[in-house]
């Protein structure tokens, strides 16, 4: 197991445009499985 690894400090987003395709990225920090599902579904 690791010693130690990054996480997520607060929420957010990012766009990105590459060859007229459009990537969306959006972070979150859950402490909880119900909390990462709940944030999946919005």
């Amino acid at each position: 197991m690791l010693s130690s690894y990054k996480t997520v400090k607060e929420t957010g987003s990012h766009e990105i445009i590459i060859q007229k395709s459009r990537f969306i990225a959006h972070v979150n920090r859950a402490t909880t499985e119900t909390e990462a599902q709940h944030f999946i579904e919005k």
